[in-house]
């Protein structure tokens, strides 16, 4: 099942107000699209790394929106979200190719979250 969570502004006043709590997060584009899946032990931390990317990122470019869903087991659920993605898509979204060749859940734990350990 994917993210129920409706879509918000892409933007570093709503990106303040969410909690710092683990959980998983799509970005998407203007046209609705899942543009990137990702995971994190803090959600508001992660989504200011995103924010705070150069201007020429893909990120800064392309993303206008995001969605979370706050829960414990994030990195499994961030698997499930791709294989989904997957199966409806036959690929997986547009900037998530760097880890088409995933073979580990900490393979797509994002760096800042490897050193800081499990909350």
């Amino acid at each position: 099942m994917p993210i129920e969570a409706p879509w918000w502004v892409f933007g570093d006043v709503l990106i303040a107000s969410e909690r710092e709590l683990p959980g998983v997060y799509e970005l998407g584009n203007a046209a609705g699209e899942v543009i990137y899946i990702g995971s994190s032990a803090n959600i508001c931390r992660r989504l200011r790394e995103h924010w705070v990317e150069s201007d020429d990122s893909w990120v800064k470019r392309y993303t206008t929106q995001y969605r979370i869903e706050y829960r414990s087991d994030y990195v499994a659920r961030e698997h499930e979200l791709c294989d989904l993605h997957l199966r409806l898509h036959a690929e997986l979204p547009r900037y998530h190719a760097d880890t088409e060749s995933v073979g580990s859940p900490s393979d797509l734990v994002s760096p800042s979250d490897q050193r800081a350990g499990p909350t």
